[in-house]
């Protein structure tokens, strides 16, 4: 009996895309003219502290105090990168436009994940540095009282962004996917149309693609994993991917290419925490 091959049809679309960086992030904003050959360059607005000061009326030799003269935020700057998706195929069977599309869902689907492990390490898929603004190079420490407990965890992280960096904006709160059931589990997780924030209101940044990695890739403990919080955080794109092939008729291969060039920035500070819900028990 010939058994007849099932009926080629368009494949399941996804309902939705996970929630990630481009969830919570500020963008994906258009990059600016240029932007693809160096990246970009900005001086934030949501950094800088106010101060109290009095209204007494001072008379005599008591002269008021002295206003403090705060400088110009620090200038934000990080270059640009690309996510890249290929595909390799037999040509047989398929016109240019449907392998074009193929790798251009392909790009869509994994684009997100590219720019998490950018963002978090600040390296390619090789581990070569992308000369890039990222949260593993110089991240300031965050002392947390109980490393085993992840509200511990988040009231460091909001402390060291609200009172001690004077943070008037919403701080964002970067952490490996597997840390979003702990944090869902010690009612950490409010839900506001669709971003997950903290119960203070930072915006949590589950990354898929986020390893949780320290200084200089350091791994984290076993069943936990490192968190940055930064102030606002922005990611900018190219407003079209770019796609090409080559064709090879010894294989009869076709070899499709599409990629993107991506930007991310972040303002005003970095804090690392750690969190080891086993205690370091591996």
């Amino acid at each position: 009996m010939a058994i007849v091959p099932g009926r080629l049809v368009p494949a399941p679309e996804s309902p939705r895309r996970r929630y990630g960086l481009f969830t919570a992030a500020s963008g994906p904003l258009d990059l600016p003219e240029h932007g693809e050959g160096g990246g970009v360059r900005y001086v934030p607005v949501t950094c800088g502290l106010a101060r109290p000061y009095g209204v007494t009326c001072y008379e005599g030799e008591t002269s008021a105090p002295v206003k403090p003269l705060d400088p110009d935020n620090d200038l934000v700057e990080t270059g640009v990168f690309v996510a890249l998706a290929t595909l390799a195929c037999n040509a047989v069977g398929y016109t240019e436009e449907e392998l074009v599309a193929k790798v251009r869902r392909r790009l869509a689907n994994g684009e997100q994940g590219a720019v998490e492990e950018a963002l978090w390490t600040g390296e390619d898929f090789e581990g070569n540095p992308l000369g890039i603004l990222n949260l593993t190079e110089g991240a300031e420490t965050v002392t947390v009282h109980d490393e085993l407990d992840i509200a511990h965890v988040v009231a460091a992280l909001e402390d060291y962004a609200y009172r001690v960096n004077d943070y008037g904006g919403v701080a964002y709160i970067h952490a490996p996917v597997a840390v979003a059931a702990h944090a869902h589990e010690a009612n950490q997780i409010i839900y506001d149309g669709p971003l997950m924030r903290t119960p203070y209101g930072s915006v949590w940044v589950f990354g898929g693609a986020y390893p949780g990695t320290g200084d200089a890739g350091d791994e984290p403990p076993a069943g936990g994993a490192y968190l940055h919080v930064t102030g606002q955080t922005t990611v900018w794109r190219s407003a079209e991917e770019n796609v090409y092939s080559a064709f090879s008729p010894t294989t009869n291969e076709r070899v499709m290419v599409a990629e993107r060039a991506f930007s991310v920035g972040f303002d005003c500070f970095n804090g690392r925490a750690i969190f080891d819900p086993l205690g370091g028990v591996s």
